[in-house]
């Protein structure tokens, strides 16, 4: 795939992979664009994932396909780092003994 994630993203990327067990940030990234095109895409769309996201940016109203790119990998990052913070909350809630 010749698609990179935005370098601003590349970070959290990582974290949420490592943290999710994914087997690469990559890997990740590509679940994220996967997911997040799937409610937008239409038949006759182009099987390439690149011209998909072509594609669905231009019917969208995007201004470029990176836009939606980093669109999407923020919209897709947001619930699994959310994720890490519900099991941080948890365990200092254990620690003050508010629940077991």
């Amino acid at each position: 795939m010749s698609l990179k994630p935005p370098k601003d993203l590349r970070e959290r990327l990582a974290a949420a992979a490592t943290q999710h067990g994914y087997d690469s940030p990559g890997a990740l990234f590509e679940t994220l664009l996967r997911r997040g095109l799937a409610p937008h895409e239409q038949p006759g769309d182009p099987p390439a994932l690149d011209a998909r996201l072509t594609a669905v940016a231009a019917r969208r109203g995007y201004a470029s396909r990176d836009e939606l790119v980093e669109h999407l990998v923020e919209q897709g990052l947001r619930p699994l780092e959310s994720a890490a913070d519900t099991g941080e909350v948890a365990a200092r809630l254990k620690g003050l003994g508010y629940i077991e």
